[in-house]
């Protein structure tokens, strides 16, 4: 079934990407990241907790300074974060076997299934939105996310991202 063109599309097809990029980044919002924050508040989970779990799944193993750098608050507020995530079952917290004094942090199964779970709603909300792209565009679009993946991780490798922290 052809989809119907209306003036709106007419106008979005005259749009610079610069003007596009805020109403992608609304319906992204809308149909991807706001059904995340209900899974969060379905499973009692702050931001902050969320961002510890998901700097885990991405690098392994943090230290709570790591966490407290990741959240951009001190180590004191990070550890409060983390010591809910650990009474949660959420993440590990171990002793570093190089140095006592400090603690490692890790997602336990639990934590690791919670992060997938809420990264399944993302993926199939992204999923249903790609729908309206044909095989061909869709395969347009999975090499330019590959271009932007690659493009995003050599900017992380080499710390040109900032903090993030205000």
């Amino acid at each position: 079934m052809a989809a119907r063109v209306t003036a709106r599309d007419t106008e979005l097809e005259t749009l610079t990407l610069e003007e596009l990029l805020p109403r992608w980044n609304k319906l992204f919002w809308w149909n991807a990241v706001r059904p995340v924050f209900r899974k969060m508040l379905d499973a009692d989970l702050s931001l902050a907790e969320s961002i510890v779990l998901r700097s885990l799944q991405s690098q392994g193993q943090l230290t709570v300074a790591d966490a407290a750098a990741a959240l951009c608050v001190t180590h004191s507020a990070a550890s409060r974060a983390v010591d809910r995530l650990v009474r949660d079952g959420l993440i590990a917290r171990q002793e570093n076997p190089e140095d006592r004094r400090q603690k490692q942090l890790t997602l336990t199964p639990a934590g690791a299934a919670l992060i997938g779970e809420m990264e399944a709603v993302t993926v199939d909300r992204l999923r249903q939105i790609m729908t309206v792209l044909s095989a061909e565009e869709r395969e347009q679009f999975r090499a330019l996310l590959v271009r932007l993946i690659v493009a995003t991780s050599e900017i992380v490798e080499q710390g040109e991202e900032g903090s993030g922290c205000g």
